[in-house]
């Protein structure tokens, strides 16, 4: 029996939103599937291209981390807020 999409897709699953003080950081710990994994947002991250990396972010940012399967058939999308104060 072939494997359909769903069967396929990648799990993400982010911490819930968070709040640090200016200049403390904060690793989301993110729980992904092997495959192409990737963290965007606008900085602050130590690496965009791992599953964990740090993010020290300067003001309130959302981070979205995207996990793609092997086939690149399928993505799957998490957030995570962090609120600098």
């Amino acid at each position: 029996m072939a494997a359909s999409i769903s069967d396929t897709c990648e799990t993400v699953i982010l911490p819930s939103d968070t709040t640090i003080c200016l200049g403390e950081s904060f690793q989301p710990n993110a729980i992904a599937q092997s495959g192409y994994d990737r963290m965007v947002a606008p900085d602050g991250l130590s690496d965009p291209y791992i599953v964990n990396p740090i993010a020290t972010p300067t003001t309130t940012t959302t981070y979205v981390f995207t996990s793609t399967d092997p086939s690149g058939t399928c993505d799957n999308s998490d957030t995570i807020t962090i609120t600098v104060k």
